[in-house]
């Protein structure tokens, strides 16, 4: 499992990176990557994952993976096309809190984690 962080370095949730699966500090699962794509559990396009960096739909970077740099926005990718929502899991154990990392620089979205999930 590896952290997922906020702009302000704060942690909101952990990705599954052999699954592409999405969970919230509670370790509920709440969405999905497919491609590049963030995908709600209803199959919602929500945004994108791209090496690393969670951005909104207009590639605006909204949460980091650390070791990541979020950098200038990118062009917006197509929007993939809706993907089949994947069998939920039964709740993993959470992995230990990790510290929080320095913050990446770069062209952050207005929008919060929180947002982008109900997008």
């Amino acid at each position: 499992m590896t952290p997922i962080f906020d702009r302000n370095c704060t942690h909101v949730g952990w990705y599954h990176e052999e699954r592409a699966y999405v969970f919230d500090t509670r370790m509920q699962f709440i969405a999905f990557v497919h491609g590049r794509g963030l995908f709600s559990l209803r199959a919602k396009h929500l945004g994108f994952f791209i090496a690393g960096i969670f951005r909104d739909r207009e590639a605006g970077a909204v949460a980091f993976t650390p070791g990541h740099l979020v950098g200038p926005t990118p062009s917006v990718p197509p929007v993939p096309p809706t993907p089949a929502v994947p069998p939920t899991l039964n709740t993993p154990s959470a992995p230990p809190t990790p510290p929080a990392p320095q913050a990446p620089s770069g062209a952050w979205s207005r929008i919060s984690w929180g947002a982008l999930l109900i997008s």
